[in-house]
């Protein structure tokens, strides 16, 4: 993915290659501000009040939904991300 040839930027401390289609959304409709990859649309960065967990964009109150009898998936407000 980072070839010899590549150009890095750094965006909040995101690492990109401009060898990627990137997509910033600025508008309601999308709970994703940063993608990647147009066609796929892999998120980088959630949106306030959203975060990424397994690749999906989720509400923080949504992470207990991932829990299973031999670990809880709780959110921290913190990293703002599910654990």
């Amino acid at each position: 993915m980072n070839n010899a040839g590549d150009s890095v930027y750094y965006f909040n401390n995101f690492r990109l290659w401009i060898s990627h289609d990137f997509y910033f959304d600025y508008t309601s409709t999308e709970h994703c501000f940063l993608s990647y990859n147009i066609p796929d649309m892999q998120c980088l960065k959630a949106k306030e009040g959203y975060t990424i967990y397994l690749n999906t964009v989720i509400k923080p109150d949504e992470c207990i939904n991932y829990s299973t009898k031999q670990a809880a998936v709780i959110y921290n407000s913190y990293t703002m991300e599910c654990l």
